[in-house]
């Protein structure tokens, strides 16, 4: 078993003392050796300009240290600088549940509530990468259960996008099978987020984009992370058969950009996944009470979500 994520990030956090510390005790060296060597020569012109090269070399050796904590901390700190929006984002997703569960305003109220925490969530995000993301939150749901063509059982629906996303606010619809991460995500049991920083690569599916437009790169997205909106079930539904039974997923929380590698493994994926989890408490009693005076919500029978 390999090491958690914790035990990985303090062992990270004392690479790094260290590896300062290190630099500090070279910089030493290197300060008393220029001091001393020449004072041990007398006043000799080859130990001066030995001297001078020493000088040279620890200052190319401060301005290494500096670049290197530049770039090992400067990401760290937007994201103390997006706090402020990733504490909005929860704010505004508890006052959407209490207003569906409590209050009983409309859907359409709700959901604005929702855009506004997605709205959140990607300024965020925006901040964290330095390039402007967007967000999404996709519905899933049996399309055809008596279907028997291939790939036509489960689709995935634009439940609320945020305000920032240009497209068309319209909902639409998209089969599972022609996405490869809803498909990944929905069928392969260890999944719990599916990040790419390059797309698209060999065999990436995606139904808004057609064969020229990969080839070309005219996508409108080039890097995304995707996290199901879940709760894991326990007791006898685990042994239930299948994999979106046993997990309870009832859809997908959508992020990306179009530029390339800017998305962290380690920390954007937890950040994301602790919104994931926060609209599974906000978005399961919304589709379990069916739609209202809003749009659509596609039905999620057979997902799983009995408790």
């Amino acid at each position: 078993m390999g090491p958690s994520g914790n035990e990985s990030a303090q062992s990270s956090r004392r690479f790094s003392i260290q590896w300062d510390r290190w630099l500090a005790a070279i910089a030493s060296i290197c300060t008393i050796c220029v001091v001393l060597f020449p004072l041990s020569q007398g006043p000799d012109a080859k130990a001066g300009a030995l001297s001078a090269l020493a000088l040279s070399l620890l200052l190319l050796l401060c301005l290494i240290l500096l670049a290197w904590r530049e770039i090992a901390y400067s990401r760290k700190a937007r994201y103390a600088e997006a706090l402020p929006r990733v504490h909005r984002t929860f704010h505004l997703l508890r006052d959407s549940w209490y207003a569906h569960h409590h209050a009983h305003d409309s859907q359409m109220a709700v959901n604005g509530q929702i855009e506004s925490a997605l709205s959140e969530f990607a300024s965020a995000m925006s901040i964290v990468t330095g390039v402007h993301c967007r967000a999404c939150v996709k519905v899933l749901y049996v399309a055809d259960p008596d279907t028997r063509q291939p790939g036509r059982e489960w689709a995935v629906q634009t439940f609320v996008r945020d305000s920032h996303d240009p497209k068309d606010s319209v909902l639409s619809e998209d089969w599972v099978s022609e996405n490869t991460d809803f498909e990944e995500l929905l069928w392969k049991e260890r999944s719990s987020y599916f990040l790419r920083n390059r797309l698209p690569y060999p065999g990436y599916k995606n139904s808004h984009w057609t064969p020229e437009q990969m080839e070309r790169g005219l996508m409108d997205y080039a890097a995304t992370i995707v996290w199901p909106i879940r709760k894991r079930l326990q007791g006898p539904d685990q042994k239930s058969g299948t994999p979106h039974a046993t997990r309870g997923i009832i859809g997908f929380l959508c992020l990306d950009t179009r530029s390339r590698n800017v998305f962290n493994e380690r920390y954007d994926v937890e950040l994301g996944a602790a919104v994931a989890d926060t609209l599974y408490v906000v978005l399961e009693p919304i589709i379990t009470a069916g739609p209202a005076d809003g749009p659509h919500i596609a039905s999620t029978e057979g997902l799983g979500n009995e408790q």
